[in-house]
């Protein structure tokens, strides 16, 4: 069997969207978070046409086929600030960030990344011990990417929840740090 790659930066197959789709993913979005196409370097720059154009062939409607939700930072910050970090300050390693990535590369379903601890996903108890797992795993987490806005989600929900990890979740990782 020969692999049709859709998205080579995360190596998402046209296997892969078809069983997305078949699973009842026939929007971008949903195929997005199913395969974790667009998820890569290019961030869907070299993959989404492909992508638009497979799902169509697949029995997708133009309709259903919406363009990314878009997610900006909850603050901006200056570029200059970014650029002022020290990179010998950070506590991750070029092996470091090779572990992640491979482990991150093994994990291709929403279902999958959630079973391989790559997904966090609960109440504040859970995501504690999620954390704390996937920490424990991986030799320490410094810096995680949290997302908390879904496809159909409404803003006043996700800033609830992201109030609610920054009460609840993120006290608790603070007290370790400095103990």
């Amino acid at each position: 069997m020969t692999k049709s790659m859709l998205c080579a930066c995360e190596d998402v197959t046209a296997q892969e969207v078809a069983r997305a789709f078949a699973a009842g993913h026939r929007d971008l979005e949903s195929v997005k978070r199913y395969t974790g196409f667009g998820t890569g370097p290019c961030q869907g720059r070299s993959c989404t046409a492909i992508m638009v154009r497979e799902l169509l062939r697949l029995g997708a409607t133009p309709a259903e086929i919406q363009p990314f939700t878009a997610r900006p930072p909850m603050t901006l910050v200056p570029l200059g600030l970014l650029a002022s970090i020290d990179p010998a300050g950070l506590s991750l390693t070029e092996d470091d960030l090779l572990r992640m990535y491979r482990a991150m590369r093994l994990a291709r379903t929403f279902e999958t990344r959630l079973a391989e601890g790559a997904v966090w996903c609960g109440d504040p108890k859970h995501l504690i011990e999620q954390i704390e797992e996937f920490d424990h795993a991986v030799g320490g987490v410094d810096y995680a990417s949290i997302q908390v806005n879904f496809h159909t989600m409404e803003v006043a929900r996700a800033e609830a929840n992201l109030r609610l990890f920054a009460e609840e979740v993120m006290p608790h990782f603070a007290k370790q740090r400095v103990a």
